[in-house]
């Protein structure tokens, strides 16, 4: 309810005059010319709240989270204090704060991009705009000029200045470059016990993405040593406890999610590197005979492939596509991997639905040798 009602602060204009007439009376509104400037002030104060009361109960303090997640807006600087106190709240001993503030700095992230640069295409330096991930209806066309949001984007553009994004990368980065700290945040984002939910979390994915689209990929290179101790270790599954394992493999899974889809933004170079490291994680993830994270690592690959052009992705299905199918029907331990890529195809199909007309040719012809298979389970994921 506290939350709903300062969300209304989100809905209406800071530029209508009148605000500084509110102890005058309404025969001072005309006299106002002054557009109000205390917000960001009072975002400060709300959040200074969880500072100066330190033991309060922590459903007040999410409280104060959900109402600074709504009350961040386009038109007015979020000040560093909110940045910190986002930052801070990602790695709380309660799992309630710590899952209202992933999508709360994702949200933040998002407020300061100052263009959408999903209506642009480009090929080495050169932009183009054919062919843009959100416009399926002029698939051969240009997209529409106007963007839909345009006036989100220009209320950025004036707030939203190079010192700005400056201060905001310099917080960011003395948080991530703390070794205490990046080591809290990934236990609390890969343990089960720790209160983290057991499948893929798209808010953890979406966060990932906002890192990389507005910093690039130098913000995600502490995570690297965990992505490698996971390819150098193929028998976890087998050794370690069922939460240990899915925890992993959903925070790898949010990783990747948000690699493939920041990424988009990189230069040619960065882009490579991204996909040799996204290659490596998915290669080892089909190896592994198990089915116990196959829903995980099918959301993961829906949430790459959602609204983009399949050329975007191309690399990723190729990828799972000549991994999936064996050249012959084989009993044991290969029927329980071919169940776990059929599942996975299954959803890049759905994803690219009539834009993958070739892959569903071809996928039919190679599942058709297994229609008779003696298992039921491959049976039923052919």
């Amino acid at each position: 309810l506290f939350a709903t009602f300062l969300s209304y602060w989100y809905q209406i204009s800071l530029d209508c005059p009148g605000y500084l007439a509110w102890k005058g009376g309404r025969e001072s509104w005309d006299k106002a010319q002054v557009p109000f400037e205390g917000y960001g002030r009072m975002l400060e104060v709300l959040v200074k709240v969880l500072k100066t009361a330190p033991h309060m109960h922590w459903r007040f303090q999410l409280m104060v989270i959900d109402a600074v997640t709504v009350m961040i807006r386009d038109d007015v600087q979020t000040p560093m204090t909110v940045w910190e106190c986002i930052l801070d709240g990602m790695v709380s001993d309660n799992s309630h704060v710590r899952e209202a503030c992933v999508p709360a700095l994702g949200s933040a992230l998002e407020l300061i991009q100052d263009r959408q640069r999903s209506k642009e295409d480009r090929y080495g330096d050169e932009p183009l705009v054919r062919f843009p991930d959100k416009t399926f209806e002029r698939w051969n066309g240009p997209a529409p000029a106007p963007c839909l949001n345009t006036s989100a984007f220009d209320a950025r553009k004036r707030v939203v200045t190079p010192e700005y994004t400056a201060a905001v990368r310099q917080v960011v980065t003395r948080y991530f470059e703390d070794a205490v700290y990046l080591a809290k945040l990934t236990d609390v984002m890969s343990v089960v016990q720790l209160g983290r939910a057991r499948h893929m979390n798209g808010s953890h994915a979406q966060m990932f993405k906002g890192l990389l689209k507005a910093f690039g990929p130098s913000i995600i290179a502490p995570f690297q040593p965990k992505l490698e101790a996971m390819l150098t270790d193929p028998q976890a599954q087998a050794r370690e406890s069922s939460d240990v394992y899915i925890g992993q493999q959903c925070f790898a899974a949010e990783l990747v999610a948000g690699l493939v889809r920041g990424s988009k933004y990189w230069n040619a170079e960065d882009q490579a590197s991204m996909q040799v490291t996204v290659s490596k994680v998915v290669k080892h993830m089909l190896s592994i005979a198990e089915m116990e994270t196959v829903g995980i690592w099918a959301t993961c690959v829906r949430f790459c492939l959602f609204d983009r052009h399949p050329r975007h992705t191309r690399w990723l299905t190729e990828l799972i596509m000549d991994n999936a199918i064996p050249a012959k029907a084989e009993l044991g331990t290969t029927s329980v991997l071919v169940c776990k890529k059929l599942l996975l195809l299954k959803t890049v199909v759905k994803e690219l639905g009539w834009r993958g007309g070739p892959l569903q040719r071809q996928l039919a012809h190679d599942i058709e040798p297994f229609l008779d298979h003696p298992y039921a389970q491959m049976r039923t994921c052919v």
